[in-house]
C-alpha cells in the first residue's frame, strides 16, 4: 500500500448508513509471498498490509477445523467471559469499551446470535489450556515476532468470538498487531495515527482513552457522533472545537477517508501500533491475533521515566520546546484534550446520567465553574496569580532534552510522526496535571 494512500485519513470519515463503510479506499492486498517475508516487509513499511490466505496459515488446524461446533465440543460447557446485548435497539450491535457486563457463556452461545449480539475476547493462554488440541491447531508464530526482534514468549495472544453484525468502535492498540481470520469474515476501516486530531482522541485520563469521539454508525445529517454511555457524547469535542459549528465543519471535512478491508477465512492483517480501527463481523466469526511490542513504542515507553517539571515556568519551557519540535497545533491539541477531560469530570457531577434532556444541559447549562470557564474562554489566565507567574527553572531543560532524545530514538526505531505525537502528547497531559490545573493559558504565553 502506498504511503500516500495511508495518509489519506485526514480527508474524511463519515458515519455509515448502509451498506457499511461505503466510499472508502480499499486496502489493496499484498502480492503472494512467504508469510515471514511478507511480515518483514509490512513491519518495515509501517503501514497496514493484508496477505490473502497464505499457505502457512491455511495449514493450521485452526483454519481448517475451528467452527462454532468444534469449539463447543472442545470446550464443552466451559464458560467464557462474554458480553451479550439483546436485539431491539439501534445501538445493540455496538460494543464500546465498558458497554455491558461480562457474563459466562459457551463459545457456541456467543456466536449463534439466538439471544442477541454476542462478543467475547479471551486470553489465548486461558483458552488454549482448555484442550491440548486447540494449542496444537496454531502453527508456528516465528514469522510474527522475527521482524520485530522479539521472541515467541513475548507475544500476547487473544481469541475473538462474535455473532453476526457486532461492531467495535474506533480505537487503537499500543503493540503491533498480526490478526488472523479463522472462521467467517470481518470488515475493518483503518486510520493512521496522524489522524488523531481529526478523529477526536480522548485524554489519557479518560475511561475512553483508547477510543475516539468519531463514530461511524450515524448519518452526519442526524447530529454529532456519539455512543451510548452516561456522559454526553458530544461533550469532549464541542470543547475541542470550542463551538458546535467548528465541530460540524470538521465532520463535514471528514467524508470518505479511511482504508477499508474485508478479511475472509485464512487472511492475515498486519496493523502497526496505534493505527485506529473499527470492526464489524459479517457473520459468526472466529479470529485470533498476536500482539508484539514494536521497538519504537518500547522507546516511547521510556517517557514515563522522565521526571516532569514541577513549576509552571519549567513546564512553559518544556511546552515551548515541544511546540518548536512538533508545531503549535500539537500543543493546542494536547491542551484541548486536557481541558475536555477536566470538563467531563465537572459536568459528570452536574448532569444526571439518566436524564433524557442531556443535550439541553450541554447546550444551555453552564452552571459548573469549570465548565463555564472552559466554555467562555479557555485561554484566560487568572490575572496576577502568583502561582502562574512563579519564576524558576526546576528541571525544564533536562526534561525537554530527555524527551527529545527519546523521540529521536523512537524515530530511529521506525516510529511514525503520529505514533510519537500521541505518546508524547499523553506524557505532556500528565506533566500539566503534575504542575497545576487550569494553567494552560499562561503556559502557552510567549
Amino acid at each position: 500500500m502506498a504511503t500516500a494512500e495511508a495518509g489519506a485519513a485526514r480527508r474524511s470519515l463519515a458515519p455509515f448508513v448502509a451498506p457499511f463503510f461505503v466510499a472508502r479506499s480499499p486496502l489493496a492486498p499484498s502480492p503472494p509471498a512467504p508469510l515471514g517475508e511478507w511480515a518483514e516487509t509490512a513491519v518495515a513499511e509501517q503501514v497496514p498490509s493484508v496477505l490473502r490466505a497464505p499457505p502457512e496459515v491455511a495449514a493450521w488446524g485452526a483454519t481448517a477445523k475451528w467452527t462454532p461446533e468444534y469449539l463447543d465440543e472442545a470446550l464443552g460447557q466451559s464458560p467464557l467471559p462474554a458480553k451479550l446485548q439483546s436485539y431491539g435497539s439501534a445501538s445493540a450491535a455496538f460494543f464500546p469499551r465498558g458497554c455491558c457486563p461480562l457474563g459466562p457463556m459457551t463459545a457456541k452461545a456467543v456466536m449463534d446470535g439466538t439471544s442477541g449480539y454476542g462478543y467475547a475476547s479471551v486470553p489465548g493462554e486461558w483458552f488454549l489450556a482448555k484442550d491440548a488440541r486447540l494449542a496444537a491447531d496454531i502453527g508456528s508464530l516465528a514469522p510474527f515476532v522475527a521482524p520485530l526482534g522479539a521472541h515467541v514468549d513475548d507475544i500476547v495472544h487473544q481469541l475473538w468470538l462474535s455473532s453476526r453484525g457486532v461492531v467495535t468502535p474506533l480505537h487503537d492498540d499500543y503493540p503491533a498487531n498480526f490478526f488472523v481470520q479463522l472462521y467467517g469474515s470481518k470488515e475493518l476501516v483503518l486510520f493512521p495515527p496522524e489522524a488523531y486530531r481529526d478523529l477526536g482522541l480522548f485524554p489519557r485520563s479518560s475511561f475512553y482513552h483508547r477510543q475516539l469521539a468519531v463514530d461511524l454508525r450515524l448519518d452526519p445529517g442526524r447530529g454529532s457522533p456519539c455512543w451510548p454511555g452516561p456522559l454526553p457524547c458530544t461533550l469532549p469535542h464541542s470543547l475541542f472545537a470550542t463551538n458546535k459549528t467548528a465541530w460540524k465543519e470538521r465532520m463535514a471535512a471528514l467524508q470518505g477517508a479511511g482504508l477499508r478491508v474485508v478479511l475472509n477465512e485464512g487472511d492475515v492483517l498486519y496493523l502497526p501500533p496505534l493505527w485506529f480501527h473499527t470492526v464489524r463481523t459479517h457473520d459468526a466469526s472466529i479470529s485470533t491475533n498476536f500482539w508484539v511490542h514494536h521497538p519504537a513504542l518500547l522507546e516511547l515507553d521510556r517517557l514515563w521515566e522522565v521526571k516532569a517539571p514541577s513549576s509552571p515556568s519549567a513546564l512553559r519551557a518544556v511546552v515551548a520546546g515541544l511546540a518548536h519540535r512538533f508545531g503549535p497545533d500539537f500543543v493546542l491539541s494536547v491542551r484541548d484534550r486536557w481541558l475536555a477531560g477536566e470538563a467531563m469530570t465537572a459536568l459528570h457531577d452536574s448532569i444526571h446520567p439518566e436524564d433524557p434532556d442531556w443535550k439541553g444541559y450541554l447546550e444551555e447549562d453552564r452552571s459548573t465553574p469549570l465548565a463555564a470557564r472552559v466554555m467562555a474562554d479557555p485561554l484566560t489566565c487568572p490575572a496576577g496569580d502568583s502561582e502562574y507567574a512563579a519564576a524558576g527553572g526546576d528541571g525544564a531543560p533536562a526534561a525537554l532534552v530527555a524527551v527529545l532524545d527519546i523521540v529521536a530514538a523512537a524515530e530511529n526505531a521506525g516510529g511514525s510522526a503520529g505514533q510519537i505525537e500521541i505518546v508524547v502528547g499523553h506524557w505532556l497531559e500528565a506533566a500539566v496535571e503534575h504542575v497545576v490545573q487550569g494553567a494552560w493559558a499562561c503556559v502557552l504565553e510567549p
